[in-house]
């Protein structure tokens, strides 16, 4: 038996119901909500946003401040080594992780 496709006026009722009124949404964007709305939410001011990306992106944030912070102290030199130290160690805790 075939799987009854989900429309697209489907997904944004689903969609407006978990994040609250989210207009303009483009197709991807729409499609990225609505396989997300199942998963962990907080408030992030008015809207409702997905935990993760919340979580990824105030450690995007650290990371650059503390880079910044680095930059200016060291200088460019070390500031490259440092950024390079944290991509390799991610890859490597990615790699460890993915594994399991």
């Amino acid at each position: 038996m075939p799987k009854a496709k989900i429309t697209m006026q489907a997904k944004r009722e689903a969609v407006a119901e978990a994040f609250g009124d989210v207009p303009n949404l483009d197709p991807a964007h729409l499609n990225f909500l609505d396989a997300g709305r199942n998963r962990a939410t907080v408030f992030a001011g008015k809207a409702v946003e997905v935990q993760y990306i919340v979580e990824v992106q105030d450690l995007e944030q650290h990371v650059k401040e503390t880079l910044d912070r680095i930059r200016a102290r060291d200088g460019d030199k070390i500031f490259r080594e440092a950024a390079e130290h944290v991509i390799e160690d991610l890859a490597t805790f990615v790699e460890v992780r993915g594994g399991k």
